[in-house]
């Protein structure tokens, strides 16, 4: 197996293309998961909200908890979380937990240093472990109906046909919450072109795989 790469201005160019594509093509999902982030947000904030007002404690600013819901938007796009493929349940658990309590820190942090923290504190805690757990349930939710909808997913090219490749194949299909699907494979021996790779068609070679991919 190996890595796909440019060597020349023309197939640079068909790379951007193929990269312009894939992030158009999984636009819908992220924005999907976007909205169930805010949802979940606007939902932790409205029970908070409720709670301090039912216990007479202070409440929430919701001009700068809108503010900091964007920052926690942000951190996670950069993590990679819209859409996340590619990524284990393990892994997207620990991006989120670890990425909305960094956000519950700094807004404390910032809290403390305007000294609003007491008056504060309490709210916060509560609303970003609303969140935390929130998120989490709609994130899965959503996930659950676009894959359902076979809307959730994206389908990959395999470079190379020998060992590693067929045991990459067999790993991705065992680990479906991946969500990639190999779909085709290609290899610069002639003499595997029009066979099966673990189920996988091996349809050309490796040029073939830079200058006319089938998949984005």
């Amino acid at each position: 197996m190996g890595l796909r790469s440019s060597s020349s201005p023309g197939l640079g160019v068909s790379v951007d293309r193929s990269t312009r594509a894939l992030r158009l093509s999984e636009l819908p999902q992220s924005l999907s998961l976007v909205l169930g982030d805010l949802l979940s947000a606007a939902l932790a904030l409205q029970l908070t909200s409720l709670f301090l007002g039912a216990t007479g404690r202070p409440a929430l600013n919701w001009s700068d908890s809108l503010i900091w819901v964007g920052f926690w938007i942000l951190w996670r796009a950069y993590q990679g979380l819209y859409p996340g493929y590619g990524r284990s349940p393990q892994t997207e658990l620990r991006l989120h937990t670890v990425g909305t309590v960094q956000l519950l820190g700094a807004q404390l942090a910032a809290a403390f240093a305007v000294h609003q923290l007491a008056p504060s504190a309490l709210g916060l805690v509560l609303q970003w472990g609303l969140i935390l757990v929130l998120a989490l349930l709609i994130r899965y939710g959503l996930r659950s109906l676009l894959i359902r909808g076979g809307q959730y997913g994206r389908s990959i090219s395999v470079i190379g046909a020998g060992q590693t490749a067929a045991l990459t194949i067999a790993h991705l299909r065992s680990k479906p919450a991946y969500r990639l699907n190999p779909v085709v494979a290609y290899d610069d021996n002639p003499a595997l072109h029009g066979t099966l790779l673990e189920g996988v068609p091996i349809v050309g070679t490796l040029d073939d795989a830079l200058n006319a991919p089938r998949t984005a």
